[in-house]
C-alpha cells in the first residue's frame, strides 16, 4: 500500500514510520514536509492514503486537506494532528477527511484500526457505485425495451391515419395520448435511476 505522509516535523514522522514498521503488511511511505511537494508526490505516486498534519511551513488549518481534495475529491486523507479541537476535526470530516488521528493518541492498533476501517469504506463505497451504475445500465434497457413496442404502436397509428384521413374516432387520438403518458412514465423511471 502507498501512503503519502505529509508532516514537517521530523519526530512525528519517525514516530508515525516506527507505527507502520510495527503493522502487517507491506507499506511504502513516503514524507513530505510541504503541502506543495506533498501534492507534487500525489501526483507522481498516486498514493492509497495521506496522512496529512494541519500545521505545515506553507499551510496551516484546513486549507491543506481542502488543497488535496481540491486537486483529487477522491483521495484518501486521514488527518494527522495534535489539535484537539473536536469542531475541527468535524469540520475535517465534514470536508472529506477518512479519518482524524490524534498525534499523542496513535499507537500501532489505533493505527491498524484506521486502516482497516478506511479500506472497508472504500470497499463498501466502490459497491455503491458499481450497483448505481448497474442500476443505470438497467434503466436504459429497461426503457429502450418499453419505449420499442409504444413506437410500433404509434407508427401503426400513422399507418390508420394514413388510410382513412376522415375517421374522427376518438379511441386513435385517446390511444396516441396513452402512448404518450406511458413514454413519460417510462422516462420518469429512467430519471430515477440517473439520480
Amino acid at each position: 500500500m502507498r501512503v503519502l505522509v505529509i508532516e514537517d516535523n521530523p519526530q512525528d514522522q519517525f514516530i508515525l514510520q516506527n507505527h507502520f514498521d510495527e503493522l502487517d503488511g507491506i507499506y511504502d511511505l513516503e514524507m513530505n514536509d510541504s503541502l506543495l511537494s506533498g501534492i507534487k508526490s500525489y501526483q507522481e505516486r498516486k498514493p492509497d492514503l495521506v496522512f496529512l498534519d494541519l500545521s505545515l511551513p506553507d499551510c496551516i488549518g484546513l486549507e491543506g486537506l481542502r488543497g488535496i481534495l481540491n486537486f483529487d475529491p477522491n483521495s484518501n486523507v486521514i488527518v494527522f494532528s495534535g489539535n484537539r479541537d473536536l469542531e475541527i476535526a468535524k469540520e475535517a470530516i465534514k470536508i472529506g477527511a477518512r479519518d482524524y488521528l490524534l498525534k499523542s493518541q496513535l499507537d500501532s492498533d489505533r493505527l491498524r484500526r484506521t486502516i482497516h476501517f478506511t479500506q472497508e469504506r472504500l470497499q463498501r463505497e466502490r459497491i455503491q457505485i458499481r450497483r448505481q451504475k448497474e442500476l443505470e445500465q438497467f434503466s436504459k434497457i429497461a426503457a429502450h425495451d418499453l419505449k420499442s413496442p409504444l413506437q410500433n404502436i404509434s407508427q401503426i397509428l400513422e399507418i390508420l391515419k394514413i388510410q382513412d384521413p376522415n375517421d374522427e374516432t376518438d379511441y386513435l387520438e385517446l390511444l396516441g395520448e396513452c402512448i404518450q403518458k406511458m413514454e413519460q412514465k417510462i422516462d420518469s423511471l429512467s430519471s430515477v435511476f440517473r439520480n
